[in-house]
């Protein structure tokens, strides 16, 4: 099984990296990195 990281997840291509991927793979299949971890709440990620 493949995971992915998205860097910068809380900008604006790393948004659109993460759309993109949660459309592709299974959300358990993606890693989201950002300097501030308070911004990726909004996310439906788990984390």
């Amino acid at each position: 099984m493949t995971t992915y990281a998205v860097t910068g997840a809380t900008g604006h291509f790393g948004q659109a990296a993460l759309q993109t991927l949660t459309q592709l793979v299974a959300p358990e299949n993606i890693v989201a990195l950002a300097c501030n971890t308070k911004k990726l709440n909004h996310l439906s990620l788990p984390v």
